[in-house]
């Protein structure tokens, strides 16, 4: 049975058991290259879903809002409530682990449905190969991508060709949090995950600001990195707050540096490298650059990667007297 019969089957009989109340996954998008999260309410309708290899949107945000939103209910009972299922990747599933750690929701809310992923396909490597207007249609297979185009060609491509940078340094191909685990075992490739803010420390540091001022004129203060990241749920932002103000809200460079090092800082320790930040940005502004960086202080210092393990405690919001004292200052 392959992964996206096993999912169906999964989802299905969760649902029919009672066990689950929704189930969310992917369900086919309506362009070429795009998959689009689904709820699904029965298990007649598990038939919708699918497992392909595209960037639509981390599922675990859905999972943590849908939850919050429910317990608001005046009509809620936490001793009657069932369970919302899950499809989730491995960021997904260690973006969970950061919710139950944050306390958004509890393990026995949710049933994960954990997939060994290879990785997924970054739309702008494709474009650069197959024009986004002339792809009629997409097949995938074996790890690669039949494109046929409305010219009547058909473009063959490896899933690695056109891997989201995110996904070719995962070391982390298993979901750390799962209650089933679907698909074959997935080999991590032997990459040191830190190598691009590795490359980054390496520069000097005039060559390091500069980067990051040209870098930061060319946002446009769209926040959309926020509205796609797993770990940006705070229901008022610091950048919203006007009373008082924490940054400036013109399209100045400076106040753009103050939203992105904002935002860098409250991720510190919490980043489960999914790349959703970076994908979202329309002006391609490489973001996991910046966060590769303080994950990989975070690693240095306290030996902890966000996302694995639900009893490790985030080392940022625990005191231990023996803590380093040097690295963010």
């Amino acid at each position: 049975m392959d992964i996206n019969e096993s999912i169906k089957k999964e989802i299905a009989k969760v649902l029919a058991s009672g066990d689950a109340e929704k189930a969310i996954g992917y369900e086919a998008g309506t362009i070429p290259l795009a998959s689009r999260p689904v709820f699904i309410r029965g298990p007649e309708d598990a038939e919708r879903l699918v497992w392909e290899p595209y960037r639509s949107g981390g599922l675990a945000r859905y999972v943590q809002q849908y939850i919050r939103d429910r317990r608001r209910d005046r009509d809620f009972d936490a001793a009657e409530a069932k369970k919302v299922a899950v499809v989730a990747r491995p960021c997904d599933a260690r973006a969970i682990v950061n919710y139950i750690k944050e306390k958004q929701f509890t393990r026995d809310d949710i049933y994960v449905v954990g997939v060994n992923c290879e990785g997924v396909i970054d739309r702008n490597k494709v474009y650069e190969r197959v024009g986004p207007y002339d792809i009629k249609g997409v097949e995938f297979a074996d790890a690669s991508l039949l494109i046929s185009q409305r010219s009547g060609d058909e473009v063959k491509l490896t899933l690695e060709d056109v891997l989201a940078s995110a996904c070719a340094r995962c070391v982390h191909r298993t979901p750390p949090l799962a209650d089933i685990v679907i698909g074959g075992e997935v080999t991590a490739p032997d990459v040191d995950p830190y190598a691009v803010a590795a490359e980054h420390e390496a520069k000097l540091v005039d060559e390091r600001w500069s980067w990051f001022a040209e870098e930061m004129e060319r946002c446009i203060r769209c926040r959309a990195c926020r509205q796609a990241c797993p770990m940006c749920y705070c229901e008022t932002c610091f950048a919203d707050q006007t009373n008082p103000p924490w940054i400036g809200q013109t399209a100045l460079t400076v106040d753009s540096m103050g939203f992105h090092v904002g935002r860098l800082f409250h991720m510190a320790g919490r980043c489960v490298d999914c790349g959703a930040c970076e994908a979202a940005c329309p002006v391609d502004i490489p973001l996991t650059v910046l966060n590769r960086k303080l994950d990989k202080l975070v690693c240095e210092l306290y030996g902890y990667e966000a996302g694995l393990d639900v009893e490790e405690k985030a080392p940022l919001s625990t005191y231990n007297p023996d803590d380093p004292d040097e690295g963010f200052m």
